[in-house]
């Protein structure tokens, strides 16, 4: 990231390896930082969003399902994750 920080993709990886280890405010800043770039990714909203629920941040939460639901409403093909 710091070679090339328009890498968003791997923010949101990073997100996903802070989620595994349970470090649940690390994933929830990795994927707000991924969100913020590029903000017509479902999934990366609703893991957002499944983080901050976790975290007790219910009205992020709710704006980050809102985001996913849509976007993933939008997709070709309904993604598992909706």
């Amino acid at each position: 990231l710091q070679l090339k920080p328009h890498r968003y993709e791997a923010l949101a990886g990073t997100g996903e390896c802070f989620d595994q280890m349970r470090q649940v405010p690390q994933a929830i800043a990795a994927y707000e930082q991924a969100v913020a770039a590029v903000s017509v990714r479902g999934e990366w909203w609703y893991r957002l969003g499944r983080l901050q629920l976790d975290a007790s941040r219910t009205a992020d939460s709710v704006r980050s399902l809102s985001r996913a639901t849509i976007l993933g409403e939008a997709e070709a093909h309904r993604p598992a994750w909706l």
